[in-house]
């Protein structure tokens, strides 16, 4: 099962005006798995003048591909209308492709149409996509979209070519043709040159109809965990911006701060994102979480370094969890905390564990470390001489027995706040009452103590 239910308001001249919203909207969809085969699914869009339902299905045809198939209605002020939506691809290592086409009649409406808009009368597409190993990847795709109401409608056919350079980057080429009465191309260029695990050298260039647009872009990754990151980019035309942009990111958000130049004129950013989640009872802070999560639990142990596919991801707080914002769904996600982070008396069953998550879900690890509360006794007889050794030191209700060294000291874990010492040496025993005090010593010693009640 696969749902999201949202309500708010909708998004009005996006790109263009700030904090521009209109009507409240309710949506709702739905996705079930109803065979290993067929997946089928519900949406809904709901506001006070207009209303949008569909169902669909996506359905596996044994080893050719997926054949998807949608109907739906609306209804608003303007009147009623019906979309229908056919679709089909295919994925495989060397050979991928599909199609999609879409009609709608004169009077169907989604969220994001105000009146005169409509959706297009027919939209199309279809792709097709070679990959040959070390050769890299080529992509054929081909787009069409017939408005009503003398809208212009889209039509192109593009091509694309991309390939890893080894040390050097990764190079990608396209180009688009667009049809009709007025032809043009636009053709682009894009190549990343990772200069270390952190920074890189990226150029982009553009050109259609005469007009050459492009950048360079020198940039410092952020870290998979708390840290920096950084941009510079140098247009190569008047017409592109400069810009600059500075990133931090600690545990519980990223924040952003930019300025650009273009032409004169001058723009300033902003942005702070984090999130909220809710797991075992708990409420955690955290960076944006737009996919599989998980919180990691090692009790009582605050500062452990936690590490996702072996970089540092978070800290363990006051209470031992950490927050992990980014999971692959369904694999093996290596998690592991670092044994350095933890005192000399911590008990260890295991340093790493595997998450697997659904999507877009949480999995709790909670790490076997638990502290061994131990500390060193100094043990006397009544008439003032030491334990002797090699006798054997028991806490009652624990079977572990804990030899005696020179100077009747002793080595004991598992201690309670109150405890009751068995000593047993030579056919004799005698008994010991202990109060362990609660401490950051991780190997505390207690004052020397005398053994009562001693037995044959």
């Amino acid at each position: 099962r696969d749902f999201s239910y949202e309500l708010g308001f909708e998004r009005e001249n996006y790109g263009l005006d700030s904090n521009d919203y209109g009507r409240l909207a309710a949506i709702g969809t739905e996705r079930r798995g109803l065979s290993d085969n067929l997946t089928g699914e519900v949406h809904a869009e709901i506001t006070r003048r207009q209303q949008t339902a569909g169902v669909g299905a996506d359905w596996l045809v044994a080893d050719t591909g997926v054949l998807t198939a949608a109907i739906a209605a609306s209804h608003d002020a303007k009147g009623s209308g019906e979309l229908l939506e056919l679709g089909f691809q295919h994925q495989s290592a060397y050979l991928s492709y599909g199609f999609r086409t879409q009609f709608t009649t004169p009077g169907f409406t989604q969220l994001g149409y105000e009146w005169p808009q409509r959706p297009p009368r027919q939209a199309t597409s279809a792709y097709m996509s070679f990959g040959s190993g070390n050769s890299g990847a080529l992509g054929l795709n081909y787009t069409r979209e017939d408005f009503r109401d003398g809208q212009p409608d889209v039509d192109f056919i593009g091509a694309s070519y991309s390939r890893s350079l080894g040390s050097l980057g990764f190079l990608s080429l396209s180009g688009l043709h667009f049809l009709g009465k007025n032809p043009s191309s636009l053709f682009t260029l894009s190549m990343t040159i990772p200069l270390d695990s952190v920074y890189s050298v990226s150029l982009n260039a553009q050109s259609q109809a005469g007009d050459r647009q492009g950048n360079v872009q020198f940039q410092r990754n952020l870290p998979a965990g708390s840290g920096f990151g950084y941009r510079l980019q140098a247009g190569l035309s008047p017409a592109d911006p400069d810009l600059a942009e500075v990133s931090l990111q600690n545990d519980v958000g990223t924040y952003t701060f930019g300025a650009a130049h273009t032409r004169g004129q001058q723009a300033y950013q902003a942005s702070m994102r984090g999130g909220v989640a809710l797991l075992d009872g708990r409420f955690f802070p955290s960076r944006s979480i737009d996919g599989s999560f998980g919180v990691v639990e090692v009790p009582g142990f605050s500062g452990v370094r936690v590490y996702q596919d072996n970089q540092e991801v978070a800290k363990t707080d006051s209470k031992g969890y950490a927050l992990v914002p980014r999971l692959r769904p369904y694999q093996d996600n290596p998690v592991r905390i670092e044994q350095a982070d933890l005192p000399l008396d911590a008990e260890i069953q295991g340093l790493q564990l595997e998450a697997v998550p659904y999507s877009h879900s949480a999995v709790l690890l909670k790490f076997p470390v638990a502290r061994s509360r131990g500390a060193v006794l100094t043990i006397k007889l009544r008439d003032g001489s030491f334990l002797p050794e090699g006798a054997g030191v028991m806490i009652e209700g624990n079977p572990a027995v804990f030899p005696v060294g020179a100077g009747g000291e002793v080595y004991v874990t598992g201690l309670q706040q109150l405890n009751h010492l068995r000593v047993m040496w030579r056919g004799q025993t005698c008994n010991l009452t202990v109060r362990f005090p609660e401490s950051s010593d991780p190997l505390p010693r207690l004052a020397p103590m005398t053994c009562q009640g001693i037995a044959p």
